[in-house]
């Protein structure tokens, strides 16, 4: 039977008054959220109410966590909110940041940005503090001009005459913003023909530390000037291989990627 027509019996009892326990199997057998919350708003009395409203929240929470969209942490921030913890409140309001920010980042257009800015970007988490850089670099990002990435196999240890077990990305990027750039992050996609993106990685151009805290080189910190061309390269293990170098090589990967400032901070 059709999700539809389960929710139609299930407001059908619901408006009949029965008190049985008729009305909450019938809301327990379509298990939505938006079916338990007619349920509890029709029968605020019923014995039942207390479970009802768990078996809610519990599947507000597996869809949220499931879909993790913003749709989704918004409805179970809705319907739920006072059966969460402090913790688990918290946890919603950073996962509904963090969502929202992929969700501006798969568009990323100046607009998007700037929505993601006007709705999350007061707050103190990394998402929302990205995302102002984030549409600070959308109004620019045109004036960075980049040539097409090299991808090439190379030992990662840089040991000369060994033999590659891993690959280089490189390209030339030229800033033509008019201002200095002092810190721009980096996204570099790892294309499949069948698949689209199957690994996605990040690395700065220039910043005063890397992500994991390794050092960097005094040309990778330095800012980057009006009018200068750097060059960036990112090596790492095939697609497939975690940091530990265990795993097996993604025989998706079409030895393509596609690279993208996605992080800057300007200044003078």
């Amino acid at each position: 039977m059709k999700v539809s027509m389960l929710l139609a019996i299930v407001f059908g009892l619901l408006a009949c008054g029965d008190s049985s326990d008729a009305k909450f199997d019938a809301a327990k057998k379509v298990n939505t959220v938006e079916g338990w919350a007619t349920f509890l708003k029709d029968n605020p009395d019923h014995h039942r109410r207390f479970e009802a409203r768990d078996l809610q929240t519990s599947l507000a929470r597996s869809n949220a966590k499931q879909q993790d969209t913003v749709e989704a942490w918004a409805l179970l921030e809705k319907c739920c909110w006072k059966q969460l913890s402090k913790t688990q409140q918290k946890n919603v309001r950073k996962s509904q940041i963090r969502a929202a920010y992929f969700q501006a980042e798969g568009i990323n257009t100046l607009e998007a940005w700037q929505g993601f800015v006007d709705n999350y970007g007061m707050g103190n988490s990394i998402w929302s503090r990205e995302g102002v850089s984030r549409r600070d670099l959308a109004s620019s990002v045109d004036q960075l001009e980049m040539t097409d990435p090299v991808v090439a196999a190379v030992n990662l240890a840089e040991k000369v005459d060994a033999e590659p077990n891993g690959y280089a990305v490189s390209l030339d990027l030229t800033n033509n913003t008019g201002k200095t750039i002092h810190k721009l992050m980096m996204r570099v996609d790892y294309l499949s023909e069948s698949d689209g993106t199957i690994l996605v990685e990040r690395y700065p151009l220039v910043a005063q530390i890397n992500p994991k805290g390794d050092p960097r080189s005094e040309l990778e910190k330095t800012p980057i000037k009006a009018g200068e061309t750097r060059t960036f390269y990112y090596m790492r293990l095939p697609p497939g291989f975690n940091e530990y170098n265990e795993g097996e090589e993604d025989e998706r990967w079409n030895r393509e990627v596609r690279v993208t400032p996605v992080m800057a901070v300007f200044g003078k």
